[in-house]
């Protein structure tokens, strides 16, 4: 994912503002430093990519609940609109973000599009990780101090693997030389291992206990091939109504251009009591247009003669 522009159409203090990204350079560098002074916009932009991706929060601290416009030039929640020129794998999108219960994604139509074309991008990461891993700042820094201490989750992780360097080295290798030591020893009996391979031994017995016989195993596959097909057709079958199902949307998108439809029609309705012309009319047009030629020219030289 690509963002090649960011648009604070309405969001904080800011009415139709973007920021251009540009398009990225083959080959090149596509790095970029948004900067400027305190209380200029960058959190609230940083805050923009966050609900852009997934979804304007329902308490926003970017936007005004009904009857609160106390802050100069702040939009009220049902205002509230974050657009993006998105770069997804091959294709570009425009999108924008409204402050909805649903269907808050919208393309440049304001028609409403399918979140999957941005989860798929975001490989399963739901907001709390996107904001970790890629909105960092001092505040979420400070705040996740103990969990990064305390390694608690994938940022947690990241960080203390890397801080922790050389210097865990020794207690790491003797935690692994005890692991290794509860194991196996030679010779014990109490050891992991030999644990394991008394458990071993009673699954060997169990399993030799419970073989299929021939006929009971050759009916267990007849079963699973059954069951095979079975799961084959209902793929198909969803296969299809899937299908029938985008074919009934796009019926359902063309609606709204059927008013338009009728109303471009109407100068022609008179038309439809004339009778159909004849197959082939379009040739016989044309063979007659050229005998009008012919004919004029005849007539022409029949004047000239007569003078």
């Amino acid at each position: 994912m690509r963002i090649a522009r960011l648009d604070l159409t309405r969001y904080g203090r800011f009415s139709d503002y973007q920021l251009d990204f540009g398009s990225a350079a083959p080959g090149g560098s596509d790095f970029h430093i948004v900067y400027g002074l305190n209380e200029t916009g960058k959190s609230t932009a940083a805050a923009a990519i966050l609900d852009l991706l997934f979804g304007i929060e329902k308490q926003s601290a970017y936007g005004a609940a009904k009857g609160r416009l106390s802050v100069p030039n702040w939009h009220p929640y049902n205002a509230m609109r974050i657009g993006a020129r998105l770069e997804l794998g091959e294709r570009a999108y425009e999108v924008a973000r409204l402050k909805r219960d649903k269907n808050s994604l919208v393309d440049a139509n304001d028609r409403p599009l399918d979140e999957a074309i941005l989860t798929a991008e975001l490989g399963g990461a739901d907001r709390e990780t996107f904001h970790m891993m890629f909105s960092l700042d001092d505040e979420s820094l400070e705040r996740g101090g103990e969990a990064i201490l305390a390694s608690h989750g994938d940022l947690g992780q990241l960080l203390f693997s890397a801080s922790a360097g050389l210097a865990e080295i020794s207690g790491r290798l003797e935690s692994l030389r005890k692991k290794a030591d509860e194991f196996y020893r030679p010779r014990a009996s109490t050891s992991e291992l030999a644990e394991l391979k008394r458990e071993l031994e009673a699954l060997s017995h169990e399993r030799k206990e419970a073989d299929t016989l021939a006929p009971a195993y050759a009916e267990l596959v007849r079963q699973r091939d059954a069951a095979r097909d079975a799961h084959a057709a209902a793929v198909k079958s969803l296969s299809e109504r899937r299908a029938r199902g985008d074919e009934i949307q796009r019926q359902l998108g063309a609606l709204s251009h059927l008013a338009a439809l009728h109303e471009a029609e109407r100068p022609y309705a008179p038309l439809e009591a004339l009778p159909a012309p004849p197959e082939g009319w379009r040739d016989e047009v044309q063979l007659l247009q050229a005998e009008a030629i012919r004919l004029s020219v005849r007539r022409e030289d029949a004047e000239r003669a007569i003078r």
